[in-house]
C-alpha cells in the first residue's frame, strides 16, 4: 500500500539566509553627499546611468563578504 511521504515545509527549502537586493543594500548605506552626487549623475545621464555600474557600486560590492 502507498502512503503519502512526510510533506515538505516552504521554509525546509529556503537557503540559510535571506536573499537580499545588493542594490538596496548599498543605497541603504549611502551618506547624504553620496546619495545626491548619485541623483545628479542620474540627471545628467538619463537612461544611460546603470547604478550597477557605479564607480560607487562596485567598490562597495568589493568590500562585502562573499
Amino acid at each position: 500500500m502507498y502512503t503519502n511521504p512526510t510533506p515538505v515545509k516552504k521554509e525546509d527549502l529556503a537557503p540559510p539566509f535571506p536573499k537580499v537586493d545588493k542594490v538596496a543594500q548599498y543605497l541603504a548605506q549611502l551618506d547624504d553627499m553620496q546619495r545626491k552626487a548619485m541623483e545628479i549623475a542620474q540627471s545628467h545621464l538619463g537612461t544611460s546611468f546603470n547604478i550597477k555600474r557605479s564607480n560607487g557600486f562596485i567598490e562597495w560590492q568589493k568590500k562585502q563578504p562573499a
